[in-house]
């Protein structure tokens, strides 16, 4: 009997593997699936790798927070008709709530109060979205 089917292993559909604290990389085949290994890979929104170093997270971070200051610039710092005061709840939705797969995004139709307040912004500059 095929060790698989004895433990009930199918077929991989990711053919990835990382493997961390070996000195060797693990030899896996499943179902002549050959599993290749990796030095990095995301699992729920974060990036781990072999060393567990959270470089490479913290500068996928950056480069989203980066992203999304940019667009705040374009659309709420430089919107002279808002308050101080929805400038920083727009931050506060956009920025402190980034980090994590789990946060939730403002959509169109949205009940979340942030949402009202973006809207409200592109209303009052003239701008649609």
């Amino acid at each position: 009997m095929h060790v698989c089917k004895k433990f009930n292993i199918t077929k991989p559909n990711k053919k990835n593997i990382l493997a961390q604290d070996t000195d060797t990389a693990p030899d896996i085949t499943i179902y002549e699936t050959h599993l290749k290994v990796v030095e990095t890979s995301t699992y729920l929104g974060f990036t781990i790798t072999i060393s567990l170093a959270l470089d490479i997270e913290t500068s996928i971070r950056i480069r989203k927070v980066a992203a999304a200051m940019y667009k705040l610039n374009k659309c709420a710092w430089n919107n002279n008709q808002m308050t101080t005061n929805i400038k920083v709840r727009v931050y506060q939705a956009c920025i402190e709530a980034k980090p994590g797969p789990h946060t939730p995004t403002i959509t169109r139709g949205s009940t979340d109060p942030t949402y009202a307040i973006l809207e409200a912004s592109f209303r009052s500059s003239g701008r649609t979205r």
